[in-house]
């Protein structure tokens, strides 16, 4: 008899990102990254409401950009090619800045 169970989840390089984003987005600001505020962030930076900060390589780059939920300017790691939201850095004064030390 065939054993039942559960089935395993291919776990992707788009679903290791995302997790990822979502984890350092609500470490360093308390907030849950929804596909809603993923695609508003995505939407933001693909029509040039955001503005750039450093190109890092051909297909990542940092960008500065306002979100509603956030009182203040965030800087966001995006993936040209993936279209995803990488990952999110601490805040200007957060002691997990490096930029502070």
């Amino acid at each position: 008899m065939p054993k039942r169970g559960k089935k395993k989840v291919k776990v992707t390089k788009d679903m290791c990102i995302r997790f990822h984003a979502n984890k350092r987005f609500f470490q360093h600001y308390g907030v849950t990254l929804t596909n809603t505020l993923h695609d508003e962030i995505v939407k933001k930076i693909q029509i040039g409401d955001a503005r750039i900060v450093e190109k890092q390589s051909l297909r990542v780059s940092l960008f500065e950009l306002s979100i509603k939920r956030i009182k203040d300017k965030i800087i966001v790691v995006y993936d040209k090619r993936r279209h995803q939201i990488v990952t999110v850095l601490p805040p200007a004064d957060s002691p997990l800045n490096y930029n502070n030390h």
